[in-house]
């Protein structure tokens, strides 16, 4: 019996996987698998001290779009490609000025660290070959959270 899910194209799915949003790969991939859960990385948290001055520096210093903001509620989000980045305002000492684990992807690391630098974008560590056989640096944000910042394939780690 012919069943037009299990027969959709592969190359029309690679299409989508490499030009789509996440969300749209995963629509996707539901339509294959109706009973399969669609979950994707959405947006990630970053505490902060002061909402101002994280939006300076996410926004302008680093250049994101600022997607929204609330004082009052001491939060704001902003686009980073495919999954947002949101800054929160914490009193607790213990999620500030933390490894984030969070990485971006340069097509340039030099010059990417150069213009960052010029910016005032403290870096905890230079551009650096890694023994893995990666190439990135670690910067901070004003409150001492640390990020890589990678140059890397963007076509394989798609």
């Amino acid at each position: 019996m012919y069943n037009a899910r299990a027969s959709a194209s592969a190359d029309a799915f690679e299409l989508l996987r490499h030009s789509a949003h996440p969300m749209d790969v995963e629509r996707f991939h539901l339509f294959l698998n109706p009973d399969r859960l669609t979950m994707v990385l959405s947006y990630i948290n970053i505490f902060v001290r002061d909402l101002g001055r994280a939006v300076r520096f996410y926004g302008e210093t680093l250049g994101f779009e600022e997607l929204f903001q609330d004082a009052d509620f001491g939060y704001a989000s902003f686009q980073t490609g495919p999954v947002r980045l949101a800054v929160a305002v914490t009193d607790d000492e213990t999620l500030l000025g933390r490894h984030t684990g969070i990485g971006f992807a340069v097509d340039d690391l030099i010059a990417a660290h150069q213009a960052l630098a010029e910016r005032g974008v403290e870096f905890s560590s230079p551009p650096e070959k890694q023994p893995w056989g990666g190439f990135m640096a670690m910067f901070l944000d004003a409150d001492g959270n640390s990020f890589y910042l990678d140059q890397v394939d963007l076509e394989s780690h798609a």
